[in-house]
């Protein structure tokens, strides 16, 4: 975002809380939302989608994981958890959420898991990578 505001690229993919500052003092213009769902900071942005382009909500939305080594002990991964659960459903959490909307919500390992694979299987049914290597 930064690179785009100071003019060093010309334009930028960013998370729309991330651009809204810059967005709502006109030092940079918001082109288009990358979710299918839209964004609940630019609610009259129209989505990609919207404008007639492939969803590209596999890889277009973001997810936040929290990763562990295999070899954490099961004690550790569980009080984790715990933690986590319990910090996501925090009043103050929540209404950030609801502030920004942003979605919070714990998920169980397997969703996260899913959603990676999702997205590298769908990566090469959309995207030409050949065409990609060329043009780098």
């Amino acid at each position: 975002m930064q690179a785009t505001i100071s003019g060093e690229v010309p334009a930028c993919i960013s998370t729309d809380t991330a651009a809204e500052a810059a967005v709502s003092d006109g030092r940079v213009d918001a082109v288009t939302c990358l979710s299918s769902t839209g964004t609940n900071v630019f609610p009259d942005l129209q989505s990609t989608t919207d404008a007639g382009y492939p969803n590209i909500d596999f890889i277009g939305q973001l997810q936040r994981g929290m990763y562990l080594p295999p070899e954490t002990p099961d004690n550790i991964v569980q009080s984790l958890t715990g933690a986590l659960k319990t910090a996501l459903q925090t009043d103050h959490v929540q209404q950030w959420s609801e502030n920004t909307g942003n979605v919070i919500e714990y998920g169980k390992p397997s969703a996260a898991e899913k959603a990676v694979q999702r997205a590298f299987e769908e990566i090469p049914n959309n995207v030409d990578i050949e065409q990609v290597r060329k043009n780098a």
